[in-house]
């Protein structure tokens, strides 16, 4: 069934599930949750420049068959740009039936998936990004996520001077209903600390998990460590 959702209806999915083939190559599952829920993909294409994956890199379980996930802009507009639905042996198509599976996903950019089926899963494969890399936050609102392919923390994720004191939402990853759960604000040399002062850089932040932005500030960049 096709479902059209707002940008803003946000959650993040993701109770993550990691199966590496190896140092290079690999794939990982993540369940979607009955409901809203986000994504990002946890490896790029194999033989590209490290910065993307691509539609064909995400295939998905029969429970997901038919279902969509929603492309966001980069320009900080919260704007959908793509609505992709997903057809075993085929691909990702969009809603007049094009192949939009050669789309291409900037690393550590996130998706929307609302859905109102259980048991769907989305799995991500292509080549492991072993470096450390850094997404740029545009002003305004953006969804991004921990695209390194196994669980950190989010003490390893640092930013910026642009980013100093700006904060990121933390989504649910198993309640379908986009509930933040913490928010979390950048001090450099301290890392991360919630609304009351609380050292929050423990918080495990899950391969895959996702997180909000929304800020007024340009220039901000947040970096993740390397995958190996």
């Amino acid at each position: 069934m096709k479902k059209l959702v707002t940008a803003f209806a946000l959650c993040a999915a993701i109770s993550a599930m990691a199966a590496v083939e190896s140092q290079v190559v690999g794939y990982q599952t993540i369940d979607i949750p009955s409901g809203f829920s986000a994504a990002t993909a946890t490896f790029v294409t194999v033989g590209g420049d490290g910065t993307t994956s691509v539609l064909a890199d995400i295939a998905a379980n029969a429970n997901f068959e038919g279902e969509s996930i929603q492309l966001l802009s980069s320009d900080g507009s919260g704007n959908v740009l793509l609505i992709a639905y997903y057809y075993a042996g085929f691909g990702w198509y969009d809603g007049d039936n094009n192949d939009v599976n050669s789309t291409a996903i900037t690393k550590g950019e996130a998706f929307i998936v609302s859905t109102g089926v259980t048991g769907a899963q989305l799995t991500f494969k292509g080549d492991v990004r072993a470096t450390a890399f850094s997404i740029a936050i545009p002003s305004g609102f953006s969804l991004l996520g921990n695209s390194v392919p196994k669980s950190l923390t989010l003490g390893a994720v640092t930013a910026n001077a642009s980013f100093e004191g700006e904060s990121i939402q933390l989504i649910s990853s198993t309640d379908g209903l986009g509930s933040v759960e913490l928010i979390a604000y950048y001090y450099a040399g301290f890392g991360w600390y919630d609304g009351d002062n609380n050292d929050v850089n423990t918080t495990p932040l899950a391969a895959a998990t996702t997180f909000v932005v929304s800020t007024g500030v340009t220039g901000a960049e947040l970096t993740f460590p390397a995958a190996l």
